[in-house]
């Protein structure tokens, strides 16, 4: 039986990771929001959207994805920071 109260706990895990990961992409770039309706444009900036979010992730600052996109629009030296580390 503990094996697989720990698979199962594995897999609720897993699902809330990605659950957290589709929640951070509508709050913070207002994806479901979107009016990409191009088959090819709407892939494109969900690749591009989520390449941010791990670009922004990476970065050390002690804030939110939200906060670190906020500065990334205001602060060129952050901007850089961010994209090329």
């Amino acid at each position: 039986m503990g094996n697989n109260v720990q698979e199962i706990a594995k897999i609720i895990r897993g699902h809330w990771q990605i659950e957290s990961y589709h929640w951070v992409l509508d709050v913070t770039f207002i994806e479901d929001e979107s009016l990409i309706y191009a088959e090819d444009g709407a892939k494109n900036m969900s690749l591009f959207k989520r390449m941010l979010i791990n670009l922004l992730k990476a970065h050390p600052l002690k804030d939110s994805i939200a906060g670190k996109r906020h500065w990334s629009a205001w602060d060129d030296d952050f901007r850089t920071q961010v994209l090329f580390g």
